[in-house]
C-alpha cells in the first residue's frame, strides 16, 4: 500500500470500502503518538518495546470495537473487513475500559486535522494512566495473540510510511495545540450561539446599614465607652441628681 495522503488519512466514507480501516487505524496510531509524548519516559519505553507492530494490532482491535458504535453502513464495512482476523471477542473485552477508551476512539475517528489527533492523544494518555503501561502491554503480549498479530500484520499491514510519521510525531517539538475534544452532543449542549451574557464580576460583600441611634442611645453608648455602667450609668443619664456615681 502506498503512503497515505492527508486526504486518505482522514477518510471515513463507507463508499471507499475497506480502505477506511487502515485510515482509521493510522489516525489511532498518530493519536497514540501524541498521547505517548506526554507519559513518563519509563512507561513510554514499556509500551514501545516491540515497536509499531504491537500498537497496530491494538489499533485494529479498537477499530473493531468502535465499528459497533457507528452507523450501519460504516459498521458493516469495518466488521466485514476485519472478519478474517476474529477480533470480535478481543474488542468486546474493551468495554471494561470504555470510560477512557471511548473518548480516544471517538476523537481519532472524527479527526479531520493534526490538531484533532493531538486532542485525541490526550485521551490515550488518560487511558494509559488508567490501565497502566504494564497491564496494557501484558494483555497485548499474551501468548495466544501472537498468531493473530502476525495475521493482521501480513493481511492488514499498516500503511507505508506510518512508522516514520509515528516517530516524527513522537520526536517533534512543540506538539500541535492540544485541545480536549468533546462529543458532538456535549458541544451542542455548550453552544450559546453568541447569546451568552458576559460573566458578571464577583459581587462585593453587602455591609449592613449603619444603625440610626436616638440621641439618648448615643449618650448611653458614649458614657458606656468611658467605663460607666449599671446604676451609676443610669444616675448620670437621669440628670444632676445622678452625680457622684463612680466608674466601674
Amino acid at each position: 500500500m502506498n503512503t497515505l495522503s492527508r486526504e486518505q488519512l482522514f477518510l471515513r466514507d463507507a463508499s471507499a470500502g475497506p480502505a477506511v480501516i487502515p485510515a482509521f487505524g493510522a489516525r489511532l496510531i498518530l493519536a497514540m503518538a501524541y498521547g505517548l509524548r506526554q507519559v513518563p519516559a519509563s512507561e513510554r519505553k514499556t509500551i514501545l518495546e516491540k515497536g509499531l507492530s504491537e500498537l497496530w494490532f491494538l489499533a485494529m482491535i479498537v477499530v473493531r470495537y468502535w465499528a459497533d458504535r457507528l452507523p450501519k453502513s460504516e459498521a458493516t464495512v469495518m466488521r466485514d473487513g476485519l472478519e478474517p482476523f476474529a477480533l470480535g471477542t478481543l474488542a468486546a473485552n474493551l468495554k471494561h475500559v470504555a470510560e477512557k477508551l471511548d473518548p480516544f476512539a471517538r476523537g481519532s475517528y472524527e479527526a479531520s486535522t493534526e490538531v484533532n489527533l493531538a486532542g485525541a492523544g490526550v485521551y490515550f494518555k488518560a487511558l494509559v494512566e488508567d490501565v497502566g503501561a504494564d497491564t496494557l502491554t501484558k494483555a497485548l503480549r499474551f501468548l495466544p495473540l501472537d498468531a493473530a498479530q502476525g495475521k493482521v500484520l501480513r493481511e492488514m499491514a499498516p500503511p507505508d510510511g506510518l512508522e516514520a510519521e509515528f516517530k516524527q510525531v513522537m520526536a517533534a517539538t512543540p506538539a500541535p495545540p492540544v485541545a480536549k475534544p468533546e462529543a458532538r452532543g456535549e458541544r451542542y449542549e455548550r453552544a450559546d450561539l453568541g447569546t451568552r451574557a458576559p460573566v458578571a464580576k464577583a459581587a462585593q460583600p453587602v455591609l449592613p446599614p449603619t444603625p440610626i441611634l436616638a440621641v439618648s442611645e448615643k449618650t448611653r453608648s458614649y458614657f458606656a465607652s468611658l467605663g460607666w455602667s449599671g446604676d451609676d450609668l443610669e444616675r448620670i443619664l437621669s440628670g444632676p441628681s445622678g452625680a457622684g456615681g463612680a466608674k466601674t
